[in-house]
């Protein structure tokens, strides 16, 4: 009896390592890092997998005074946004006398996506849906290591999205102020959204996190310095609907980014994803400002 003990020892020890090797390993989560990549999934209500469908009769009729086209996905895999079969969207076609080979796709290359396998970014503004952007980066072939990148920061932003943001105290008093303010008149809305505006970069976090803010305005007013370097007017004039509408005007004065199409009124639904958008930007300034041993990277969960 013995004699079988000691064999078996061996063996069981033999085992274990191999067991400990082959435990699966839990993905971590992408560092909080802002880039390219990271914005245009934010900034994307929608990231499609999918079969790219081009009506060519309708992109030749477009081609000889300008226009939309309506493109079809048919859906393989939502990586973002609520479950589909299949997915359109809105892309300009311009007129073959007037090309803009710096705009993506061209009408060529919208015709080669036909019968194509590709993972498409897509906002949505007034219920329709169009490429986040016009540079070629929002249709991308389906690499598995893009794929698996786009899924583990998806389930990240899942997680920070249920984080609450911190409030600055510094921010917090001064911007209860603005908000009781800026509902009470014309003028009280006009020197609220000065005030919001001074309270500066650092405030955004704090700002962003009482953004949801879906009262009426007094007045559909909201004038800001335009601060583009290539202004053509000294002024930018909108007509926001509702107290989100223009803090995302401001926000975007603030940092200049921008998610969504609030700055006059929209949908409810696009309210949302612009809310969620800005949350998940300021979760990402917050990393950055935040001392290198808070940014160690996470377990998936």
């Amino acid at each position: 009896m013995h004699a079988l003990v000691a064999p078996c020892v061996t063996l069981l020890a033999t085992i274990a390592p191999l067991v400990a090797q082959t435990k699966p390993q839990v993905p971590t989560e992408p560092p909080l890092v802002w880039d390219a990549d990271v914005r245009r999934h934010v900034a994307a209500a929608l990231v499609v997998r999918g079969i790219v469908r081009v009506d060519r009769d309708a992109v030749d009729k477009a081609l000889t005074k300008g226009g939309h086209v309506e493109v079809k996905i048919e859906v393989q895999e939502m990586v973002h946004g609520a479950e589909q079969a299949t997915v359109t969207f809105r892309c300009y076609v311009r007129e073959r006398t007037n090309p803009r080979p710096d705009e993506h796709p061209t009408p060529a290359e919208l015709l080669a996506l036909d019968g194509a396998d590709r993972i498409v970014f897509l906002c949505t503004v007034e219920a329709a849906n169009y490429l986040v952007d016009d540079d070629g980066s929002a249709i991308v072939p389906p690499e598995r290591d893009v794929l698996a990148d786009l899924k583990r920061r998806e389930v990240q932003h899942r997680r920070l999205l249920a984080t609450p943001l911190p409030v600055d105290a510094r921010h917090a008093k001064p911007l209860a102020t603005i908000l009781r303010d800026i509902v009470v008149d014309r003028d009280h809305q006009r020197a609220a959204f000065v005030d919001l505006e001074a309270l500066g970069r650092d405030a955004v976090p704090t700002i962003v996190a009482s953004m949801d803010d879906r009262r009426p305005l007094p007045v559909r007013e909201l004038t800001l310095k335009n601060r583009a370097a290539d202004a053509f007017e000294a002024q930018r004039r909108y007509s926001p609907k509702r107290v989100v509408d223009g803090i995302a005007a401001v926000l975007n004065q603030l940092t200049g980014e921008s998610f969504g199409s609030l700055y006059n009124g929209a949908r409810d639904e696009e309210r949302a994803i612009a809310v969620q958008a800005w949350t998940l930007y300021a979760h990402y300034q917050l990393a950055a400002a935040a001392p290198a041993a808070e940014q160690q990277p996470k377990k998936a969960r």
